[in-house]
């Protein structure tokens, strides 16, 4: 009977040791939102009106890095590229050139920086909406056959877009962005000229990529 209480004493013990540090371990407060975002996203890239009729569609590489600036406002700077592909007109780059079985490309590289808002829709998912203003630049790449050469403009742009993270895990999310680009060019320009004038073309790059919560 002595063996009995003595053990029916030693569980209630412990019991009790448990249920107190229990109450010492205090729940994790749910995450909040990141401080900094760094992450690349690969898109497709549309254009319309003469841009689309002299290079077509493309493609875009972007990185970006977003900064918290208040509770859900953000700086977000991106450096991004993107590659249209050849001439379609058959002709125009021979006739520009004066030299016959000339081929030519064209791509875009640009940086710009804006206000970002995003806000959380669910305990994973955030809504965001972007603004940039930046710099284009323009390239048209001549090849011969024999050589290789190009030439360049710089161009003020601006982009608004919107998209959504995905987390997967505490640092890492799965971005998805729809952003439309502009940029603006004069007559004297060279990028007008290889694009039957259109000095302000439209591009809509649609993508997926990763970011990575810096903290």
């Amino acid at each position: 009977m002595t063996r009995l209480f003595f053990a029916a004493l030693a569980v209630v013990s412990m019991a009790a040791v448990g249920a107190a540090d229990a109450q010492l371990v205090e729940p994790q407060a749910p995450q909040g939102p990141p401080q900094e975002r760094l992450g690349g996203r690969a898109a497709l890239t549309g254009t319309a009106g003469d841009l689309n009729e002299y290079f077509g569609h493309g493609y875009d590489l972007t990185l970006f890095f977003t900064e918290r600036l208040f509770s859900t406002l953000y700086l977000d700077v991106r450096i991004g590229a993107t590659y249209l592909g050849d001439l379609l007109v058959t002709g125009l780059d021979d006739s520009l050139t004066r030299v016959p079985g000339i081929n030519s490309e064209m791509r875009l590289a640009y940086l710009t920086l804006g206000p970002q808002y995003a806000t959380a829709i669910s305990e994973t998912h955030t809504l965001y909406f972007s603004l940039g203003l930046g710099i284009y630049t323009v390239s048209l790449l001549f090849d011969t056959g024999v050589q290789a050469f190009d030439e360049s403009d710089q161009h003020f742009g601006m982009s608004a877009g919107a998209g959504m993270y995905w987390r997967i895990t505490d640092n890492w999310n799965i971005d998805v962005n729809a952003t439309l680009q502009t940029l603006w060019a004069d007559d004297n320009d060279l990028y007008p000229l290889f694009t039957g004038g259109d000095k302000n073309p439209l591009l809509l790059v649609v993508g997926a990529g990763v970011a990575m919560n810096l903290r």
